[in-house]
This record gives C-alpha cells, sequence and structure tokens, in this order.
C-alpha cells in the first residue's frame, strides 16, 4: 500500500520527520503516536510502503511524526522544505489516509 495522494516532496517530509523523530524519541512519543519505538522504527524502515499487516498503523505514525514535528520545531514546515500551506495539505493527507484505513 502506498501513501495516499502525497506528492514526492510531501513523501520525503514524512520520511525527514520519522528521521527527526528516531534521533530525538523521547518519553511521550508510545502516547504521541501510539507505538513503542521498535514499531515506530519499522513503519519508519518501510516508509512510504504500509505495515502490511495493519496499515492504519502506517497511517497514524506518519500523521504523529508529522505533527509532532511541527509541534516541537515551529520552524518545521521551512526545514522540511514545505511552505505552512503544504504543511496542512500534508497533515490533511496523512488525516484522509487515517480514515480510509479504518
Amino acid at each position: 500500500m502506498k501513501a495516499p495522494d502525497l506528492s514526492p516532496k510531501q513523501l520525503d517530509a514524512v520520511r525527514a520527520s520519522f528521521e527527526y523523530w528516531l534521533r530525538n524519541w523521547d518519553w511521550e512519543m508510545p502516547t504521541l503516536t501510539g507505538l513503542s519505538r521498535e514499531e515506530f522504527e519499522r513503519v519508519a524502515g518501510l516508509w512510504p510502503t504500509a505495515v502490511p499487516e495493519n496499515v492504519q498503523t502506517t497511517m497514524l505514525a506518519a500523521l504523529g511524526a508529522v505533527r509532532e514535528f511541527w509541534a516541537a520545531e515551529r520552524s518545521a514546515a521551512q526545514l522540511l522544505g514545505l511552505t505552512e500551506g503544504e504543511m496542512v495539505s500534508l497533515i490533511d493527507g496523512l488525516t484522509k489516509g487515517v480514515d480510509d484505513a479504518v
């Protein structure tokens, strides 16, 4: 399964968000993403392909990684090479992916 209707730039932004959290993992991340570090690493390693047995987990992890990166780093959009509008569009696209996976 591929990520829902995301541009190559947005797919790269999600990958960069995963990488950010793998470098900056903290005690809140299991609550914020719903995944243990090991599960998060697995999803990140397969991105943009979904974890085969649970597409919803993949979409929730991607949404959590991007959303929390944006919350942690107010310049996240710029760091990811996105405009604020593109960042909002990315979060909307990932939210749709979560909804579609339910």
